[in-house]
């Protein structure tokens, strides 16, 4: 009975290691097939490979992407984030990825309230800049300022939400606050006028004289190189 025990234990052990090398095999091709962007590929592997009571959070998210990208019918991609939302409901990355699908669709109305699920489950700058970034589209102002400002909080190297921020604080006149948002703006997109003559304003109404000599002196800089870059017109 010893050996014959000896000997199930090994087969069991031996269907693991080959059910465990084919599921690393298929996540591989799935990998590779959606790096190359071959997305009606990837769905058809993914019927044909994978089993619906198979597939993980990851492959149901993988197989909504994969359908969104091949233009499928946009009802099979919701159904794959329901059969997501069943394995794990409180994964963020469920949330991010249906907020995701509306934006890509302009509708920020139905995507902000996955975007607000994920922020709830993840407290991510990332999560707060799709809200904030969503309200501004929808001119919820109000909602916009508050995300923006927490993904700020959350991540001081965040571009779009400072953007949103200069823009919110300008037109409030808050000088001082959008002046601080532009210049952290400026550090990364050196090259654009338009924020630098924004932050020239920003330091005349301010009153910065010396700051405003040096936003002039940059604005004159990069409408140099501009001009000399474009092509003779001989």
């Amino acid at each position: 009975m010893v050996g014959t025990a000896r000997h199930l234990l090994c087969r069991c052990a031996a269907y693991v290691l080959v059910l465990t090398a084919g599921a690393l095999w298929a996540d591989d091709k799935l990998s590779a097939l959606m790096t190359e962007g071959k997305f009606s590929k990837a769905v058809e592997y993914i019927d044909q490979s994978i089993p619906p009571p198979q597939r993980t959070v990851e492959t149901w998210l993988i197989y909504a992407e994969s359908l969104d990208k091949s233009n499928s019918d946009k009802q099979k991609v919701m159904n794959a984030f329901i059969e997501a939302q069943k394995i794990q409901p409180s994964d963020p990355r469920i949330y991010c990825a249906m907020g995701d699908f509306y934006a890509r669709q302009k509708d920020y109305e139905n995507a902000m309230k996955p975007y607000q699920k994920w922020y709830l489950l993840e407290r991510s700058a990332k999560a707060a800049e799709a809200m904030a970034s969503c309200a501004m589209r929808l001119k919820l102002f109000d909602k916009a300022r508050d995300a923006a400002e927490s993904a700020v909080k959350l991540d001081s190297n965040v571009l779009e939400s400072r953007k949103i921020l200069s823009v919110l604080y300008l037109s409030d006149k808050d000088w001082a606050g959008a002046a601080q948002q532009l210049e952290a703006i400026v550090t990364k997109i050196k090259d654009d006028v338009g924020y630098w003559k924004k932050l020239a304003r920003c330091y005349e109404e301010l009153n910065a004289r010396d700051k405003v000599v040096i936003a002039a002196s940059r604005i004159v800089y990069i409408s140099k190189k501009q001009n000399t870059s474009l092509p003779r017109m001989d």
